[in-house]
């Protein structure tokens, strides 16, 4: 730890560590759905699409596979762990940046005349506004990337409501004549 003159010193702040640890940890959970099945193992997948009675899923392997609406007992969609885990992050981030934007001096008068607490008074705004400014943006992205992920799959594994056909039209559509234009 180096020293500066006025006390001001410089080191790691203690805080990265378990930010940095929590968003390693929760960033595997965003990319697959685990779905339950009735009859077949639990399978990890991410859901591409879904009709009335199929859901179309794409392995971790890259292998697509079909699996039956009706062997389906439950799916956990990704995406959850990041948004909670970013949602914490970004909260205790932005309490961090309030705190360091209202928080009394700490000067008081047990220094001595010679001393200036100006130094140490900047160090720790710009730890906590600093910090609270990562936190806030970090945890900020993380929430929104796992909401987007559980989003995408909710949206993925829902039927469509309406069947796309590709048949054509069978009569075409009227002609339109304007009865009071002149010809």
């Amino acid at each position: 730890m180096k020293r500066y003159p006025g006390g001001f010193s410089v080191s790691r702040p203690r805080v990265c560590r378990p930010v940095v640890s929590l968003l390693c940890l929760s960033f595997p959970c965003c990319g697959y759905a685990s779905i339950e099945r009735r009859a077949a193992p639990t399978l990890e997948a991410r859901i591409d699409r879904a009709d009335s009675e199929k859901l179309y899923v794409t392995l971790e392997d890259g292998a697509q596979q079909t699996v039956n609406r009706a062997d389906v007992v439950d799916i956990g969609h990704p995406g959850k762990v990041a948004f909670a885990t970013g949602m914490t992050i970004a909260v205790a981030g932005a309490s961090m940046l309030i705190y360091g934007l209202v928080r009394p001096s700490s000067c008081s008068g047990t220094r001595t005349p010679g001393e200036d607490c100006a130094w140490d008074n900047l160090a720790k705004e710009i730890a906590l506004i600093g910090g609270g400014l990562f936190g806030l943006s970090a945890g900020g992205a993380l929430a929104a990337a796992g909401g987007v992920a559980y989003e995408d799959s909710v949206a993925a594994a829902k039927p469509l409501s309406v069947i796309p056909s590709t048949q054509a039209m069978r009569d075409p559509l009227p002609r339109l004549i304007c009865t009071f234009c002149p010809r």
